[in-house]
């Protein structure tokens, strides 16, 4: 077999899988999120002297300093096998690892160089959850009702005085979430015509992070004041 990573071919049955590794990634809401696949490659570089070797070593490190290509092993007559993590699909494609094997007592200068790449390449899967995280608080300021302050006076204990009956509820409904590859929609007030205007209505997005090719970890948040005259029903948070 032949591997090829980008344009770079390795020479025939110069490298050999030596594991295929695919894992599902989960968020913190417990639902898997991305696909990792983990290509192991050992090889031996064989070649006519210590110079050849070492030619033979530059080459295949300038080959793997760029990151996002296609790593994939090909059959004798150049078919792709399922041994293959695709560039053109994976949302990034990484060089784990790049090590050139020196081992006591051999002469690998000589004799052949053993070698081992790691690649990773990262996948959205098709039961992607549409969010990363996700909260949402609901409370409750006050109770409607008698106001109740203390007096605090010259010479007495501060006394305790009754300056209004009934007293207004405000309501705080503040919540956050993150989205896999986009904003997700903000909750709406649960009572919206209570809003304590103009302030009293705030969204907020935040820039999104950079992974490979792609942004992902789209965070949004929102915080609501209603004001009311008595205490209202009690609302529950939104479940998603």
């Amino acid at each position: 077999m032949i591997f090829k990573y980008g344009t770079y071919s390795h020479p025939a049955n110069e490298c050999l899988i030596a594991a295929f590794i695919e894992r599902r990634q989960y968020n913190s809401r417990g639902k898997a999120q991305t696909k990792i696949r983990r290509m192991v490659v050992q090889g031996e570089i064989i070649a006519d002297g210590q110079a050849a070797i070492d030619a033979r070593v530059a080459q295949i490190q300038a080959n793997y300093l760029l990151e996002g290509s296609t790593a994939v092993f090909l059959r004798d007559d150049l078919t792709p096998t399922h041994y293959e993590i695709d560039g053109t699909s994976a949302r990034s494609v990484r060089i784990l690892d790049l090590s050139f094997q020196q081992q006591d007592g051999k002469a690998h200068f000589a004799t052949g160089l053993p070698f081992t790449i790691t690649i990773e390449g990262e996948y959205g899967i098709t039961d992607l959850d549409t969010l990363v995280s996700y909260t949402e608080t609901i409370g409750y300021i006050g109770t409607g009702g008698p106001r109740r302050v203390l007096v605090e006076c010259d010479n007495v204990i501060p006394q305790e005085q009754i300056v209004s009956n009934n007293t207004a509820v405000t309501v705080i409904q503040s919540g956050s979430a993150v989205g896999s590859l986009t904003y997700p929609l903000f909750n709406e007030p649960i009572f919206p015509t209570q809003i304590d205007n103009p302030d009293g209505y705030q969204q907020f997005k935040s820039a999104p992070r950079a992974d490979g090719k792609v942004f992902v970890d789209w965070p949004i948040r929102w915080n609501y004041r209603m004001t009311f005259p008595f205490f209202p029903a009690s609302i529950d948070p939104t479940r998603k």
